[in-house]
C-alpha cells in the first residue's frame, strides 16, 4: 500500500506542556520571543554533538554553533511543533521532540479528497549525557 503525503503545517499543538518528577516539557511556537529562540539556539548548539547527530537527518547535521542552530530552529518551527524537554530541578535542556502532522492525499491508490487521512510523525533527540 502506497501513501502520498505532505506536511500539514497549519496544525499546531500550542498547549503541549507536562511535567514529571524529573522533567518538564513545553512547546515552543514560531511566534516565540526572539530572546527565547536565541537562548534555545545556544543550548541546541551544545546539545547537538557529533554523537547525538550521528543518525539524525541531513538538515540538522549542519548545526555546529548558535547561529546555525537558530537557522535550523526557525526552519523547523515552520514545519512542525518543537517541544523542549528540560530537567525539572535546574531547567537544563536534555532533549526535544518534534511533532509533524501529515495529510495523506491517497490511500491504496484511491484519492481521499472528501476526508483526508491524518498522521502524526514524531522525531526526538536526547542529549549525549542522558543516552543509554
Amino acid at each position: 500500500m502506497t501513501y502520498s503525503s505532505m506536511t500539514y503545517s497549519n496544525v499546531t499543538f500550542p498547549n503541549i506542556a507536562f511535567q514529571t518528577p524529573r522533567l518538564t516539557a513545553a512547546a515552543l511556537s514560531s511566534s516565540a520571543l526572539p530572546h527565547a529562540k536565541s537562548t534555545l539556539s545556544t543550548e541546541l548548539a551544545t546539545l547537538l554533538t557529533s554523537v547525538v547527530k550521528r543518525h539524525l537527518p541531513p538538515d540538522i547535521q549542519a548545526v555546529s554553533d548558535a547561529e546555525s542552530a537558530l537557522r535550523w530552529l526557525e526552519q523547523t518551527l515552520e514545519d512542525c511543533q518543537f517541544v523542549a524537554v528540560r530537567l525539572a530541578d535546574d531547567d537544563a535542556l536534555v532533549g526535544f521532540f518534534l511533532l509533524y502532522v501529515e495529510v495523506n492525499a491517497q490511500r491504496g491508490g484511491q484519492p481521499r479528497l472528501a476526508s483526508p487521512h491524518y498522521s502524526l510523525r514524531l522525531g526526538y533527540v536526547v542529549a549525549e549525557t542522558f543516552q543509554g
